[in-house]
């Protein structure tokens, strides 16, 4: 008896531990070696006549999401070299321009995902359609660097632009493109003002919390089921109760005030170091029955995030009159007759072609009202 106890035992570890390692190597094992796509988003119809191969496109968009630790910021992305996407050993995406004089200006674009590229290979970032579109509209080679990075707040975003300016870099314009990421941080972490993704886990191993649970987290059954479970409920629309309407009122408007107060803040870097600041607020799909998440424990609803984000865009359009220069692109699309979005908030390329349009022309605006008609930006204010 004893025996076969321990013979049960065995078999039972062993099992285990067979079970640890598949369900490891379906999170860490690359895709194309099970010769499947990698994202279902790959069939929408947006991407009906793409001149590029879509499924190629996404297998390189989930070979490129690896991340490494960034001081301060967090995370960025690590490097990678694919047919349609590239990313640099610094981190960054590729910007497909043409080769810009010495004389040309520098313009720095900031955001999440949606201004890093998911969804699109690098052509149709738009950092390289806001490129093309001052080439051929404005005739200005500039040199336009993607310093987009998924699940960026706004806050990461500033942090990032000292980074830069403290290392001696110097632009004549920033763009910060965002909405999403700060009023979803703000539903789903409603007691940290201007949270970040991951705040929980980050927050939880720097004060030593829960080792255990962490431990079992990280093994690869936990995330397999967990991954399993959500992804039933996910199908599910019985809902997750969406916050009280006062709440998402008040975590609406926070967003959309520490946005504000970063604009403040990169505007006076823009007066001391010379640049243009200029912050637009991105478009959005919203279903009412998504669940969005989870984030640790919560689940923010799409009928809370489509709130919140009415009350964040209210909150700052009031801001202009404070003096401010805040760009509204939700109503970017009105009247265009073909689908651009690939979810909630990433486009494809024409919908990232509209943005870049709508993008240059806010850049004109704040450029040829604080520039004078001469310097690195001057070509933006000629009248052609």
């Amino acid at each position: 008896m004893p025996r076969r106890l321990a013979l049960l035992v065995t078999a039972c570890a062993i099992a285990l531990i067979l079970a640890e390692c598949v369900a490891r190597g379906v999170f860490f094992i690359d895709d194309p070696f099970f010769n499947r796509p990698v994202d279902r988003r790959n069939r929408l119809a947006v991407y009906a006549g793409a001149a590029y191969d879509v499924d190629l496109l996404f297998r390189e968009l989930g070979q490129a999401s690896q991340v490494a630790y960034a001081p301060y910021t967090l995370w960025r992305r690590r490097p990678f070299q694919g047919t349609l996407v590239n990313v640099a050993p610094n981190g960054e995406r590729r910007t497909v321009q043409g080769e810009a004089p010495a004389d040309a200006p520098e313009i720095w674009l900031f955001g999440g995902s949606t201004m890093w590229g998911t969804g699109v290979p690098d052509q149709e970032t738009i950092p390289s359609l806001l490129a093309a579109q001052l080439d051929r509209e404005r005739h200005v080679r500039a040199r336009v660097r993607n310093l987009g990075e998924k699940g960026y707040v706004s806050t990461q975003e500033l942090i990032r632009l000292t980074q830069e300016l403290a290392q001696g870099n110097r632009p004549n314009a920033v763009i910060f493109y965002d909405g999403w990421n700060d009023v979803l941080c703000a539903l789903a972490w409603p007691e940290e003002r201007g949270a970040h993704f991951g705040l929980d886990r980050i927050r939880d191993r720097l004060e030593g919390r829960g080792g255990i649970l962490r431990w079992i987290q990280s093994s690869g059954l936990y995330r397999a089921t967990h991954w399993a479970l959500w992804q039933l409920s996910s199908r599910w629309n019985g809902a997750t109760e969406p916050l009280p309407s006062n709440e998402v009122k008040r975590l609406g408007e926070q967003a959309a005030d520490v946005w504000i107060a970063n604009y403040d803040l990169v505007a006076a870097l823009g007066k001391k170091y010379g640049f243009v600041p200029v912050f637009t607020w991105q478009p959005a799909h919203f279903e009412d029955t998504v669940r969005l998440g989870p984030f640790g424990d919560r689940v923010v609803t799409g009928q809370s995030m489509r709130d919140a984000y009415a009350q964040a865009r209210a909150r700052f359009t009031d801001a202009p009159s404070a003096g401010r220069s805040l760009h509204d692109l939700s109503n970017v699309f009105d009247g265009l007759d073909r689908p651009v979005f690939i979810d909630a908030i990433h486009t494809a390329g024409p919908g990232n072609e509209r943005i870049a349009v709508a993008m240059l022309q806010a850049l004109r605006q704040d450029a040829c009202r604080e520039q004078p008609a001469e310097g690195a930006l001057a070509a933006l204010c000629d009248e052609r």
